[in-house]
This record gives structure tokens, C-alpha cells and sequence, in this order.
């Protein structure tokens, strides 16, 4: 951020109203407040990196913006966002808009909290950095609130994707013969069951997750098991996320994933890095 002294001034005045206030009239709902803006913030850093920035049009149109404080300055913001506006003026702009409005206390800490997000989501980092940079600005009196409720959500997407796999297990074949990735859907199902643990692992180190998500588009519950028993359950539920919001994939954008798999896999063996057994 350009004008990070100034955004650093501004907040830690602001914090220091919000924390007077919590700690002097015992107001256990302005922390509640704070953590519901911090989960809707990594939910929508987590999005873009994900889906792109576009896709956070669809998320700022949700009625849980709606209910966090002063929540039409972030959609205002993720708009702004959306549009490609140059970094630069819209940190200029969302400056001038926080003094011409005068927020003060949560609104100016929520506000200024939310422009730094937008600005960092606009710049690529990663949502691991923008948790920790979320994380770092987050008043102590509401530090494990946050954090437990990011465990408890964690979890549940754990318990979610793991009941999503199960069901695949049973799942029949999934294209017919006169299909056109027919054959190297076969294939690769077919390499997939002969080959042993270690070399199926060295395969999936070798492709990408949004690969494999595509992949069990198409794959059986036979191969789609192989899949899962060689990974460890956060990439598990990282791809069945991406698998999950996968929707509308067209048939020849399948065929390409997974004609590349299957090139992968040849090169692997070519190279004696796997062994597939006949």
C-alpha cells in the first residue's frame, strides 16, 4: 500500500476507540461484528484466488454482505476491483472517500480493514498471506473467536468434501464408447488401478489439483478411490472444492485435461519414474 502510514495511523486510532469501548462497556457484540468481517474478507480473498476476480461479483450479491457493518463500502470496493481500476487511484480514491465520510471507531477500522483486503486480493497475494495480514490487524479481545471459527469452518469442509468422495466411490462409468475422451478416459482409469501406491503418488505430485478435479469429471469410483487413497486430506478437500465448482465444463476442455494426464503419465513411465503393470 502507497499510503500505508497514513492507513496504519488511521486504524490503530480507530482500534484504540473499539477496544476502549469493548474493554470499558463490556460490548461483546462489536467482537462479533469484527470476526464476521474478517471471515467474509478470507472468504472472499480464498474466492479469487480460486475462481478470479469476476467470480466475486456473484459473491458480493449474497445477503451476508448485507449484514456486516458498513458492507456497502465493500461491495463498493470489490466492484472497483472487478473493473480493473488502476491500484494506485483506487487507493487514492477509497482514501479520500474514508475522510470525506468521516467513519470513525469500527466503521473507520472495518473500512480501512477492508480497502487494505481489496487491495491485496487486487494485487495477486495469496490467501494464506492475506489471512496472516488479516490476522495481524485483528484486536487481541477477538483473536481466538477468529480463530475458532476458522477451525470450525475448516472442519466442516473437511466433513464435507470426505462425505463427497464417498459418494464417487460407487460411481459407475462415466462416458459411453462413441464418446470422444472414451479411450483416454479408459486409460488412464486403467493405469490408475495398475499401478501402486508410490507410483500413483508420483503421479499426482507431477499434475495439478485443477487437473485432477477436472479428471473426476469423468473418471469411475474404481479410480476416483485410487485418487483419494494417495492424498493427504487438505489436497483432498482442496480439489473437491474445485471439483465442486466445476459446473458447466465443456467436453473438449474435459478431453484436453485429460489427454494431458495421460501424456504425463506416459512421460513418468518413459522415464522410469512410475511403473504401470499390465
Amino acid at each position: 500500500m502507497k499510503n500505508s502510514m497514513i492507513f496504519l495511523s488511521e486504524y490503530r486510532t480507530n482500534m484504540k476507540q473499539v477496544r476502549d469501548e469493548m474493554l470499558m462497556l463490556g460490548n461483546k457484540e462489536i467482537g462479533h461484528k469484527i470476526v464476521e468481517a474478517v471471515l467474509e474478507l478470507i472468504n472472499l480473498a480464498e474466492t479469487a484466488k480460486r475462481e478470479g476476480l469476476l467470480a466475486l461479483e456473484g459473491v458480493i450479491e449474497k445477503d451476508v454482505i448485507n449484514t456486516l457493518v458498513i458492507g456497502e463500502e465493500l461491495r463498493w470496493m470489490i466492484l472497483l476491483v472487478t473493473d480493473g481500476t488502476d491500484s494506485e487511484y483506487l487507493e487514492e480514491i477509497m482514501l479520500k472517500r474514508y475522510f470525506s465520510r468521516g467513519y470513525a471507531g469500527l466503521e473507520g477500522a472495518l473500512y480501512l480493514l477492508y480497502a487494505d483486503v481489496c487491495l491485496e486480493i487486487q494485487a495477486g497475494v495469496s490467501p494464506k498471506l492475506i489471512d496472516e495480514s488479516i490476522r495481524a490487524l485483528v484486536p487481541r479481545e477477538v483473536e481466538n473467536d477468529v480463530e475458532m471459527l476458522l477451525v470450525n469452518r475448516d472442519v466442516r469442509a473437511k466433513s464435507e468434501a470426505e462425505s463427497g468422495w464417498e459418494e464417487l466411490f460407487d460411481r459407475e462409468e462415466q462416458v459411453t464408447v462413441d464418446s470422444a475422451v472414451y479411450e483416454d478416459v479408459h486409460l488412464l482409469e486403467k493405469c490408475l488401478l495398475n499401478m501402486k501406491d508410490r507410483d500413483v503418488q508420483s503421479f499426482l505430485r507431477d499434475i495439478y489439483t485443477p487437473q485432477i478435479a477436472v479428471a473426476m469429471k469423468v473418471l469411475n469410483g474404481d479410480a476416483i478411490r485410487r485418487i483419494y487413497d494417495n492424498l493427504g486430506s487438505y489436497v483432498r478437500s482442496e480439489i473437491y472444492k474445485k471439483y465442486t465448482n466445476y459446473m458447466d465444463l465443456k467436453e473438449k476442455d474435459i478431453a484436453a485435461v485429460v489427454q494431458e494426464l495421460v501424456r504425463t503419465m506416459q512421460r513418468l513411465e518413459d522415464g522410469g519414474e512410475i511403473h504401470i503393470t499390465e
